[in-house]
């Protein structure tokens, strides 16, 4: 959810970053540089979900014996 909001927040009020090159991008038309930077987002964010997933099942060890 942390991750929604940060990118949600940078697409608003950006100078720099990916958001910002979204903005420029729809002010000139360049649908391509759009779907990139679409594409860029999309990749970060399974990249983030496996490092996520990865974490949960290797950190918590003590989890293990709460769970059914």
């Amino acid at each position: 959810m942390a991750w929604l909001a940060l990118v949600v927040a940078e697409q608003v009020n950006a100078n720099a970053g990916i958001g910002f090159i979204i903005s420029q991008a729809t002010q000139f038309l360049r649908n391509d540089v759009i779907l990139v930077a679409l594409a860029v987002y999309a990749v970060l964010g399974l990249l983030t979900d496996a490092l996520v997933r990865l974490l949960e099942r290797r950190a918590p060890a003590w989890r293990r014996g709460i769970l059914p």
